[in-house]
Order: structure tokens, then sequence, then C-alpha cells
């Protein structure tokens, strides 16, 4: 139950993320969700690791922890894949 909570919480932030950021990163909405998906897989299983929880079970610091994975996921994704160069741009 648990793990399906993770995955929907995932591709629902996914899909907000696309539709609300200004510049979409590269691999349009189902890459986007996709990688939502990982990091919110990856966020509930840190919940699970870190308290104890019961994998299978609902509890409110799994999907916490879930949603956090995924937006620190597409924060990251957001962060590496923005173009460099226009912070360099120098005026004579």
């Amino acid at each position: 139950m648990n793990i399906v909570l993770w995955v929907m919480m995932g591709s629902v932030l996914g899909v907000l993320f696309d539709i609300f950021t200004p510049q979409p990163l590269r691999g349009g909405i189902v890459g986007i969700t996709l990688l939502s998906v990982v990091g919110s897989i990856l966020g509930g299983f840190t919940s699970h690791q870190l308290m104890s929880t019961a994998l299978f079970a609902f509890n409110l610091e799994s999907l916490t922890f879930s949603i956090l994975g995924s937006l620190c996921l597409l924060g990251m994704s957001k962060f590496f894949s923005t173009d460099i160069s226009r912070f360099h741009k120098f005026e004579r």
C-alpha cells in the first residue's frame, strides 16, 4: 500500500513540477515523472530505514519523506541541468 502511494505521489509531483517550471527539463513530462517517482521511492525507503516504520502500512512519516525525496531529486536535476554559461556573461 505504501509503495503504491509513493509512486502515485511521485507521479503527481512530477506532473506538477513540469507544469509550473518556467524552463522544463529535458526528457519531457515522462522523464520528469519517472525521475520524481524514483525520488519518491528513495525517500520512502529512507524513511523506512531511519524510522523503522512498516513498509506496507500507511504512515505519515514515509509519505513526508517520499515527498521530500521527490522534490530533492527534481531540484537537483533542475540545478545540474541549467546552462551555467548564462551566469558568467560579462559585459564590456
